[in-house]
């Protein structure tokens, strides 16, 4: 697996923000509007936007599968998704995966999935 640095942040900055980097470049979505969906998930929740409980509840409107990495089991890292589009969720942090490239601020391709989602489709389900 490639490791390419990535920041889809429309100020560069470089800071807080992997789930929305992670979801609008697996989603092939503008920052902003993912920044703007979130926002209103958080609101409505009454949590962050960067909590996973927001982000999860935005991700299921999409067409993907979603695995949680059953516990007591052998955990995937990073670099063990190498094939296909996938957004991973390591801890603390989203990260995304297409077609064998880390993209990313920082090399995570050691780091440990917890719950990933296989990306089939940027379309919102009906």
């Amino acid at each position: 697996m490639r490791f390419q640095k990535f920041n889809n942040n429309p100020l560069n900055k470089k800071d807080g923000d992997c789930v929305i980097r992670a979801i609008s470049e697996g989603l092939n979505l503008d920052w902003l509007k993912v920044y703007d969906d979130l926002y209103l998930i958080g609101r409505d929740l009454k949590i962050i936007m960067s909590c996973q409980k927001c982000y999860m509840n935005y991700l299921k409107n999409y067409k993907m599968i979603v695995d949680k990495v059953e516990k007591g089991k052998k955990r995937l890292k990073v670099e063990d998704f190498n094939k296909g589009t996938y957004i991973l969720g390591c801890a603390n942090h989203l990260t995304i995966v297409k077609d064998g490239v880390l993209k990313d601020l920082w090399d995570c391709r050691k780091k440990a999935v917890y719950r990933y989602w296989i990306i089939k489709g940027d379309e919102v389900l009906e």
